[in-house]
């Protein structure tokens, strides 16, 4: 019999060792062991299971209405889809091609109602454990933040994250990036006591070769983002933003790894403050709220 092998493993699977090289090795090998002609493998690597449109799966489901192969070999209904919905769908589609799905997990199975309702059961197992982690991580880093830890290893500006030590049970925390602290005292000294524009700031920096963190030229909107948080007045704060579906793809590209979302700030009454250590504290809440309160 002609088979076809269909392979995924996101990222989440990768830093788990849950490699492709892993999971295509247990593939090949049921392949040898029942004799089977291997036409073609189809790898979408790194890609989410909660999206349809991956392009070895795309190749994979053109092949299949081709004719070019009898049976798609697949570690587990996993793999192919978290969603139940589109593991249906494409289930459905393999069927009309007769094209045999076959779960290396359950090689026997027979195309039966009972062998489909398992299936399906699976797929729905597979996106239950999914909606699980996630409400799981986000009430472990809800606990975290209310004992005054930081979540989220990307800091501000003026800011390094260090990670979490569990061996010396110290928790994820900022420390200062004392050049970059420099450089954040400045704009604010630009802006609330010399009175410069945004944009004329940008050209001030750039002028006394000053760079930001990433690329050559300051834009506007980073330094907005640095004049309006209140990291550096000692308080930082959770939950400010909400993920939401976003409008369009962005560049309009055919493929995503993950899902595209994008994020809407949340009422303040919804925020989670953090107090820092005093140390941490890089303004004064005075220039803050001069900086704050002016629009220029």
């Amino acid at each position: 019999m002609n088979i076809a092998i269909y392979a995924r493993v996101s990222t989440e699977k990768q830093e788990k060792q849950e490699t492709i090289q892993s999971q295509l090795g247990a593939l090949r090998n049921y392949v040898v062991d029942q004799k089977y002609l291997l036409t073609k493998e189809y790898i979408d690597e790194g890609y989410s299971g909660e999206l349809l449109a991956r392009p070895a799966l795309d190749n994979l489901r053109d092949d299949a209405k081709n004719k070019l192969f009898e049976a798609v070999l697949i570690h587990s209904p996993d793999r192919l889809s978290r969603k139940f919905i589109y593991l249906g769908l494409v289930e459905e589609e393999f069927k009309k091609y007769n094209v045999r799905m076959i779960f290396l997990n359950r090689p026997d199975s027979k195309d039966t109602p009972e062998e489909n309702l398992l299936t399906g059961i699976q797929g729905l197992i597979a996106e239950f454990e999914k909606a699980k982690i996630l409400e799981r991580t986000r009430r472990g880093r809800l606990h975290k933040v209310k004992n005054g830890i930081i979540v989220g290893s990307i800091p501000p500006f003026g800011y390094r994250y260090i990670k979490n030590d569990r061996d010396k049970n110290i928790p994820g925390h900022y420390v200062i990036e004392e050049s970059e602290a420099i450089i954040v005292r400045l704009i604010f000294d630009l802006f609330v006591n010399q009175k410069m524009s945004i944009r004329s700031i940008a050209k001030e920096l750039t002028k006394r070769n000053i760079p930001p963190r990433q690329g050559i030229h300051w834009r506007t909107s980073s330094l907005n983002r640095i004049i309006r948080n209140e990291t550096y007045t000692g308080v930082t704060y959770y939950n400010k933003h909400a993920s939401c579906e976003a409008k369009t793809h962005r560049n309009n590209q055919k493929y995503r790894r993950t899902k595209f979302t994008g994020r809407k700030l949340r009422p303040k009454d919804q925020w989670i403050p953090i107090k820092l250590p005093d140390d941490l504290k890089l303004i004064d809440k005075e220039i803050f709220l001069q900086s704050f309160a002016t629009k220029r």
